[in-house]
């Protein structure tokens, strides 16, 4: 029997309006009738997770989501964490550096704030959709060298990302772990941090094996979770290479793909 369904947002459970159907929320409540436990799994902070765990009533003593793509791992009740990996403010200011050079954006993240240079519309994203405040700083000069940092994105048009992507020295691959969100984001987080090795965490604490998993999502993010999981299920509009890794593809996001993931594994 499987135990725990961990479900990435954008592009998975989430339609493309960023809302969740009927639908689903009345499958994932007979999920979770049935003994399984939901967790959210995604990129985003928890300021912007956290309106999704209520609307599933995801909150409690026992209750967790992966958030900042697993570098921290948050109980939705008391929202203490039991995995918390940044990085330092001198590896934003490497980064930064490489990405201005570039002429590419940057947005950086801590528990409380995204840091950007310069209003934008992606900075006016992260108020509207991650209900973060924004702070706009010098990223040399206003950060310290010890200041902790979940994570810094850079943000441009697709295929400009894909050319600076190929330019990126092999020190900084060896230093951290650069993933791709969405087709315009970067992402950089800290070796050794992945929504695989938050999901191992979480179960390692809460006592539940990892044949007991089922695991979806959409995104280049999502590739290391499902391939951890027992069953790894890609959506119908996920990219190629999470296809090709998944057990089982479902229909896509604005077709309810979890519903039809919940019927054929746990109902």
């Amino acid at each position: 029997m499987y135990k725990l369904l961990a479900l990435d947002l954008d592009g998975t459970l989430l339609r493309d309006d960023s809302t969740i159907s009927d639908r689903t929320k009345k499958y994932i409540s007979l999920a979770r009738d049935k003994g399984v436990k939901i967790v959210l799994s995604t990129g985003r902070p928890l300021q912007g997770i956290m309106q999704y765990v209520e609307e599933l009533s995801l909150l409690g003593d026992d209750e967790y989501v992966l958030a900042y793509n697993g570098c921290v791992v948050y109980n939705t009740s008391t929202l203490n964490s039991i995995v918390d990996n940044s990085l330092k403010g001198t590896d934003l200011k490497d980064i930064f550096n490489l990405a201005k050079d570039n002429s590419l954006y940057v947005h950086a993240f801590t528990k409380d704030y995204c840091y950007a240079s310069h209003k934008t519309i992606y900075s006016d994203c992260e108020t509207l959709y991650n209900k973060l405040d924004v702070k706009f700083i010098d990223f040399i000069n206003d950060i310290d060298d010890e200041d902790d940092i979940i994570k810094v994105i850079l943000i441009e048009e697709e295929n400009k990302l894909d050319s600076f992507y190929r330019k990126i020295p092999k020190t900084f691959f060896d230093k951290y772990y650069i993933i791709r969100s969405l087709p315009h984001m970067l992402e950089f987080i800290k070796r050794g941090n992945s929504k695989a090795l938050g999901l191992k965490a979480l179960i390692d604490h809460i006592g539940i094996k990892r044949s007991e998993i089922i695991a979806c999502g959409d995104a280049p993010n999502d590739l290391d979770m499902i391939q951890f999981a027992k069953i790894g299920v890609a959506m119908g509009n996920s990219h190629p290479n999470v296809k090709s890794a998944s057990d089982f593809i479902t229909s896509s996001n604005m077709d309810d793909g979890i519903v039809t993931v919940i019927k054929k594994y746990i109902l």
